[in-house]
Formats: structure tokens, C-alpha cells, sequence
């Protein structure tokens, strides 16, 4: 099973064609959600800004096997529910190492508290838990 060797949330990242160096853009560990902005009715969700990217890389468990699987992206609000997320190929097929991007383009403000972004792969019928960060969603003062 492959290896998750890093995953945290930014604003946005830039991949540059030539020399495949990645850049991240604003690190995100909290979210400050405008007073102005309404609560979400009971058991929905209001989109807001910013954009933000699940940004991650995987490495191959044993260096010359290569290997192919499905992983996910559950975002838990705090509540514990899924509001979020989505499926994507990690293929380390033909290169050690791949990364892989989940792009969101809002996000999915339930109301204030911990954000639960939990990375699972699949293994046979089932998924397996391989990485969990929390960011910390709060109001403005102002």
C-alpha cells in the first residue's frame, strides 16, 4: 500500500511544467468565517470562500514494486458528518513518487468548530484510514 508523505490544505498551489517543481500557496491551519456571513439552516451548508486544495504526496511501500490504488477525501464537519470530498487514482505505476491535488472551489461551512480532512485508500472491499488533519473554522470579532 502506498505511503502518504505529506497532505495539508492551501489556498492554492502552482505545478510548473518544465522542471515539475511544485509551489503551495497559503498554508491554511484556520479559517476566519465574516461575522456578515450567515449561520447555514440545520443540516446544510454555505459556500464560502476561500478555494482551497487538499494537497498531497505519495511514495511507493517497497521502492521497485509498483503499485496502483483509489484513495479518498472525507471532509467531516464537526459534527462528525461528511460534507465533502471525493475519490482519485494514486498511480505509482512508473514513477516512485506521485502527487495528487483534490481542488475544492468553496468551502463548506456547516458552522464554527474543527474541520476533520481524513485520507483513506482502498483496500479489497473496504477503505483504510492513512491520514487525518483537523483545521480550526471560527468567526470574526468584527
Amino acid at each position: 500500500m502506498p505511503l502518504l508523505e505529506l497532505s495539508l490544505l492551501a489556498q492554492s498551489y502552482s505545478n510548473d511544467r518544465e522542471s515539475n517543481a511544485l509551489s503551495i500557496f497559503n498554508i491554511i491551519e484556520n479559517i476566519l468565517i465574516p461575522k456578515s456571513v450567515p449561520d447555514p439552516p440545520a443540516g446544510q451548508q454555505i459556500a464560502v470562500a476561500p478555494q482551497i486544495s487538499v494537497v498531497q504526496r505519495w511514495t511507493r511501500s517497497e521502492r521497485e514494486v509498483a503499485e496502483k490504488v483509489t484513495g479518498r477525501i472525507q471532509v467531516l464537519g464537526p459534527s462528525g458528518n461528511m460534507i465533502g470530498g471525493g475519490e482519485y487514482s494514486i498511480d505509482l505505476s512508473v514513477e516512485r513518487r506521485s502527487r495528487s491535488m483534490m481542488n475544492f472551489p468553496f468551502f463548506p461551512f456547516v458552522g464554527e468548530g474543527d474541520y476533520r480532512f481524513v485520507t483513506e485508500v482502498k483496500a479489497g472491499d473496504s477503505w483504510l484510514q492513512v491520514h487525518e488533519f483537523s483545521i480550526s473554522v471560527t468567526r470574526s470579532a468584527n
